[in-house]
């Protein structure tokens, strides 16, 4: 700071004209490349940010992803049997255990035509009534 300082008492203003100049198209340079940059971005910005969104990248903040929740995300998913399904005493429905999410849910067979699913195949579940999840086999019914 003090070589600046003694820089500038031994110049005449004429000397500093030229520096003060300098400084004042690097100031201005800079301002209008930002203001370029922002404009590029303003207008290549809604292109990628709907590509983005199609690939599930929401760049706004607060606006989450539209994502199924509660029982719209389960509904016509599938679900692992996990404990065979075993007839009901009484009204001759089957009943197990399948896995879903990471959760275990009892579930009840709706066609009861259909052949009892076996731990390891696939459901998909119809209905929920209660903690008990209503389902079908699915078409392809082995899950491993």
């Amino acid at each position: 700071m003090r070589a600046v300082t003694l820089l500038v008492q031994n110049c005449d203003v004429q000397d500093l004209l030229p520096l003060l100049i300098a400084a004042l198209l690097i100031v201005l340079l800079a301002s209008l490349a930002s203001d370029i940059v922002a404009a590029a971005a303003g207008t290549l910005g809604p292109p990628i940010e709907r590509f983005l969104e199609r690939i599930g990248i929401n760049l706004k903040l607060g606006t989450p992803s539209p994502q199924s929740t509660g029982i719209e995300a389960i509904l016509g998913a599938e679900a692992v049997v996990s404990k065979d399904f075993e007839p009901r005493t009484g009204d001759g429905r089957y009943c197990g255990k399948v896995r879903i999410g990471g959760e275990l849910w009892k579930a009840e067979l709706i066609d009861t035509r259909q052949a009892p699913p076996k731990a390891g195949s696939r459901v998909v579940i119809a209905e929920i009534r209660g903690t008990t999840l209503l389902v079908n086999s699915a078409p392809n019914r082995q899950a491993y």
